[in-house]
């Protein structure tokens, strides 16, 4: 029966094979096309391997370690040489005992140890790619001592270069004296400027390449990249407006789930993985995504905020932390914020009911980031990049213009962070609250035209 069908895609034998599955291909792959970076960097033997690492999938579960212990378990469980600044971080009040709790897995090496150090003893650190070393360090150092890199962008996407040079432009007139040189090659450019700023470089860097591999699997034309134009300063926005508040549910029930079938639900989706057709997904920030457009029944009665999350990733099967830096913010802990919930709906819409009304007696939200469903305090989010491929025909407007628009009408301003890539291919940096509600929007456009055909 469908039932049996259901149990049995959920057992925990055939999900442990799906991952198995998943993590060999990953690796097949890594194995002939190399890690991302490879693509337009020449790295040494060491540096290939570690960035190799980086793009593995794994799981971890570090219930309450030390930085040390996590680190080192780290570095020989995928042999890669790991140091730590530890004169830097100790100026900073973290030491070797400094504690780690994190349960997470389907994820890659990449983002998991971006969580681990996203908020140690309440300091954000980092970490860079260096001499075939990976060095961590704190988030303030990562913007010292210059390195001069050569960047190959002859990958068959046109004036990549000079969108390149565009996007480093606008960060230098944000931050004078961020770039200490930069040298254009034809298409090859020479950067000298902080890790920090390398990082960016190369994701900037990476999520064009995706993009473009994307269209011309989907049969579009090769994205062209018009000459740079200058790029105004950036200016942070303002917070986004709450949300309405949505009515109350009734508390009762203990901790408990059941999941529905999800084809049979007709309620309104916050976000789904429609957004894919304007922009592109790993794996899995596609698992979370479809997670969040599925039906689930929840259960819980006066549990902690820590607990709901550990609850809420079981239920959904996908990893669920909480953003701990935007609670701190407000003196507030996970532990002390309680939680009470009893519903069965669309995952968006409860989290919007619990989080959005008196239920949980304090203004939360949720964002996705990195293939993880983060928990936070309302208008405390962290900003982020996202590739946007904006052709097509949906209105008489141009889709561009009508982000433009959307973008105005939140009181954000829009002129300032949306850099063209050309072919109607943009980068918004903003808050991800305000990036999950131009998803939604974007999927809002897309389900009206579906109607008006």
């Amino acid at each position: 029966t469908e039932n049996e069908i259901d149990r049995f895609v959920q057992s925990p034998p055939f999900r442990k094979r799906e991952r198995l599955v998943s993590r060999l291909e990953n690796e097949a792959r890594l194995r002939d096309e190399g890690p991302a970076v490879s693509k337009f960097r020449q790295l040494s033997v060491v540096d290939r391997w570690i960035y190799e690492a980086l793009e593995t999938e794994i799981a971890l579960e570090f219930p309450d370690n030390t930085l040390k212990e996590v680190v080192e378990f780290i570095a020989q469980q995928h042999n890669i040489p790991i140091q730590i600044n530890w004169p830097a971080l100790t100026e900073a009040n973290v030491d070797v005992e400094s504690r780690i709790s994190l349960v997470v897995s389907g994820v890659t090496l990449n983002s998991a140890l971006s969580l681990i150090l996203e908020n140690v003893n309440g300091t954000k650190l980092d970490f860079y790619i260096d001499n075939g070393i990976l060095s961590i360090t704190t988030h303030e150092k990562m913007h010292d001592s210059p390195r001069l890199r050569f960047y190959d962008l002859s990958g068959g996407i046109v004036n990549l270069a000079e969108a390149v040079q565009a996007y480093v432009n606008n960060f230098e007139m944000q931050e004078p004296g961020t770039i200490t040189q930069l040298v254009s090659l034809g298409d090859c450019l020479a950067i000298e400027t902080n890790f920090s700023m390398h990082k960016k470089i190369e994701e900037f860097i990476g999520g064009t390449m995706q993009v473009a591999a994307a269209r011309e699997a989907a049969g579009k034309e090769p994205p062209v990249v018009p000459e740079s134009q200058p790029v105004p300063p950036r200016h942070l926005p303002p917070p986004a407006p709450p949300a309405p508040p949505a009515p109350p549910v009734q508390p009762v029930g203990a901790a408990s789930s059941r999941q529905a079938d999800a084809d049979a639900q007709s309620d309104p989706v916050k976000l789904s993985p429609k957004i894919e057709a304007f922009r592109k997904l790993d794996d899995m920030e596609r698992k979370v995504y479809a997670a969040l457009e599925k039906s689930f029944e929840l259960e819980c009665k006066d549990i902690n905020l820590d607990e709901f999350a550990e609850y809420l990733g079981k239920v959904a099967s996908i990893p669920v932390r909480i953003d701990a830096v935007s609670l701190s913010h407000e003196g507030r802990k996970a532990s002390d914020i309680k939680v009470s919930y009893t519903g069965r709906s669309i995952l968006s819409n409860s989290l919007d009911i619990m989080f959005h009304t008196a239920i949980t007696k304090v203004e939360l939200d949720y964002y996705v980031d990195r293939g993880v469903l983060f928990i936070a305090r309302s208008r405390r989010h962290p900003e982020r990049e996202r590739h946007y491929d904006l052709s097509g025909k949906y209105g008489a407007m141009p889709l561009s213009q009508q982000v433009k628009e959307y973008l105005k009408s939140i009181d954000y301003e829009e002129n300032s962070q949306m850099v063209s890539k050309g072919n109607d291919r943009y980068v918004i940096i903003a808050p991800l609250n305000i990036l999950d509600k131009l998803d939604v929007f974007l999927t809002n456009v897309l389900d009206d035209a579906s109607s008006e055909k």
